[in-house]
């Protein structure tokens, strides 16, 4: 079980460097990349909130039966791919230039985007829960407090490297300060979309990548919970 702890421990590390970093450039990315209009980009603040409730309401059936682990590793796998379809088809010019289209290809995909990332969070603290009841079996401990408090650090720490790399994306890419919208150079732009996703891709690949390395399946769950009764 510790090594199950550890694994979650650390792909939450890099799960929240991925989030922090998103959310650091996220009016960037709207306002200037995708050159989305205030009116636009409320739009897309109110899908995510949307989607967070669809998330929330949906993931007990979508769960129901299944095993945590690969539902945890699936959902985290498509989230971090399809963040990535509107920049890369964008770079590849296989994404609509303007107009309705493009706003509503991306509200879609900011919809789809936010109910993965709700139900992604949700199932990591699901899988927190199991370490929980996996340490009272083989310590004979309840631990819950200190693992949580250790991951609710560790998610906070995550997220300013995550907010601190977006200043390095920024100051990378030369993005210039009290830059307007339409007033910044092509490159620049395709820098900046190019440049968060690859660092997006390292961050989510290494939480996947230690993810894959949590052992708790449910039928171990399951065989847990018999030894605690």
């Amino acid at each position: 079980s510790n090594r199950s702890i550890l694994a979650l421990v650390a792909a939450t590390v890099f799960l929240a460097a991925a989030s922090g970093l998103t959310n650091a450039l996220w009016v960037y990315l709207y306002s200037f990349y995708w050159g989305f209009a205030s009116t636009q980009v409320n739009l897309i603040q109110g899908t995510y909130l949307v989607a967070a409730f669809v998330a929330l309401a949906s993931l007990p059936k979508l769960s129901a039966g299944r095993d945590k682990r690969r539902l945890t590793l699936t959902i985290a796998a498509g989230l971090w791919t399809f963040t990535a379809l509107p920049y890369a088809a964008n770079a590849i010019g296989a994404f609509p230039v303007a107009g309705p289209s493009r706003t509503g290809l991306l509200v879609a995909h900011a919809f789809v985007d936010g109910v993965l990332f709700n139900m992604l969070m949700a199932l990591l603290f699901s899988l927190l829960a199991d370490v929980v009841e996996d340490s009272l079996a083989t310590t004979g401990r309840r631990e819950e407090g200190l693992i949580l408090a250790s991951q609710t650090f560790v998610t906070k720490v995550s997220t300013a490297v995550g907010t601190a790399l977006a200043a390095g994306v920024l100051t990378f890419v030369a993005f210039p300060r009290g830059a307007t919208a339409g007033a910044i150079a092509p490159d620049v732009l395709a820098a900046l979309g190019t440049t968060y996703v690859v660092l997006m891709w390292i961050t989510a690949v290494l939480s996947v990548g230690f993810l894959r390395r949590y052992r708790i399946t449910r039928a171990g769950y399951h065989a847990t919970l018999e030894r605690l009764r």
